[in-house]
């Protein structure tokens, strides 16, 4: 459950206990079933140009629980709830018609001539920055080839979403009007992740004077001055028509965000059709919350072929505090079956503002006037994640 849901657990179980040694106290507990999906205004794009690709930040489903225990007391109600849904996920794969660069747009012109369809990776990756290096005129000069993945290279995206809450809310006796209102604490635990995988056959067009001009690939030198530490065998990728050729390579990408969110809320409900034999209650939640940030970025380079087995990786990693804000709108259907038994069905969204996902944690990689790179979280992200619920709720 976790340190949150263990708190949140620890107050409800104090609650049961304050209420229940009270004569006039009445509580309710349920549990119910989860199943939703994500929306995101905030995918980034994982290559560009024609071909392009964008993350799998909207889309996937999953399954989830929520457990919920209260009381009333005269005019006021305590509630307590614990919710998990875990691993909303999606994943998509195919194959590139065009070349991958990782090179300008200028020398890809060069290269492959104008009005060539070409793809390229983002400005933030790794490979961009040894594709264009300049060296000091030896073979770590980049500046004179174009480095891509020849067509017909694959790729693979995956992206997931967990989301943990734990509250705790005061407020009005929802037996007394048809409408309520209160005020809570809640603290949300969300994590998300961001992956790609590129891999194809390695090529250097020479944009000069061709083969045999400075290195015909992608140097070790060049690599490393890009910020990636060499595992294994340290001579970085050879194109496919030079004598070290053809290397395979694949490169991998993720990045990663855990938000912990902590705040109040205030919460409301009204019941729109208080019936015998059925209730429906429109009910929102609204809140201002202390989000702390953790933020990964790796990237791994892995040749293969007959002749090279080099492996190249560069990570990052950081912490930001932020302000974000939280919302829950929904509607819910409460179907007596006996005066001490409820069964409850409906629909619901939560949306995210000031939030940090995995998709966008790229673009957290900034370079200095020196050529130093460090990386700061990025936490401007939305989240909508929204399904259907249905539940059991006891009364005693």
């Amino acid at each position: 459950m976790g340190g949150t849901g263990m708190r949140i657990a620890f107050a409800a179980v104090i609650l049961f206990g304050v209420l229940s040694s009270s004569a006039s106290a009445q509580m309710w507990g349920g549990a119910e079933y989860l199943y939703f999906s994500r929306l995101s205004g905030s995918s980034a794009p994982v290559t560009t140009g024609p071909g392009g690709l964008s993350s799998l930040d909207s889309g996937g489903t999953a399954s989830g629980y929520r457990f919920t225990i209260g009381g009333y007391i005269g005019q006021f109600e305590v509630e307590g709830a614990f919710m998990n849904i875990e691993n909303m996920s999606d994943s998509a794969s195919g194959t590139f018609a065009n070349p991958l660069s990782f090179d300008s747009p200028a020398n890809d012109t060069i290269a492959f001539g104008a009005g060539v369809p070409v793809t390229h990776l983002p400005l933030s990756s790794g490979l961009y920055r040894a594709a264009t290096y300049a060296g000091s005129g030896g073979v770590g000069d980049e500046t004179t080839e174009v480095e891509f993945l020849q067509p017909g290279a694959t790729y693979q995206l995956e992206s997931f979403t967990d989301i943990r809450s734990g509250e705790v809310n005061f407020g009005t006796n929802r037996n007394l009007n048809p409408w309520r209102v209160g005020i809570g604490y809640r603290t949300f635990i969300i994590k998300d992740g961001s992956s790609s995988l590129f891999s194809g056959t390695f090529d250097a067009v020479d944009i000069t004077g061709g083969l045999g001009v400075v290195n015909d690939g992608l140097s070790n030198e060049a690599l490393v001055a890009a910020g990636y530490q060499n595992v294994t065998s340290p001579d970085g990728f050879d194109s496919a028509g030079s004598a070290g050729g053809p290397d395979t390579l694949a490169i991998f990408t993720d990045g990663y965000a855990r938000n912990e969110l902590h705040g109040a809320q205030l919460t409301g409900a009204y019941q729109l059709f208080p019936l015998d034999w059925l209730t429906v209650e429109l009910f929102g939640k609204a809140g201002l919350f202390y989000n702390t940030v953790q933020g990964t970025v790796t990237e791994q380079l892995i040749g293969g072929g007959p002749n090279d087995d080099s492996v190249y990786q560069r990570s990052f990693s950081g912490k930001k505090h932020a302000a974000a804000f939280a919302g829950t709108l929904g509607l819910k259907g409460i179907i007596p079956i006996t005066d001490y038994i409820n069964i409850t069905a409906g629909y619901e969204a939560m949306f995210f503002s000031g939030i940090g996902l995995g998709s966008r944690q790229t673009e957290g990689i900034e370079t200095s006037l020196t050529g130093t790179q460090a990386y700061v979280p990025r936490t401007s992200n939305s989240l909508i994640v929204h399904g259907g619920t249905v539940g059991l709720q006891l009364s005693w």
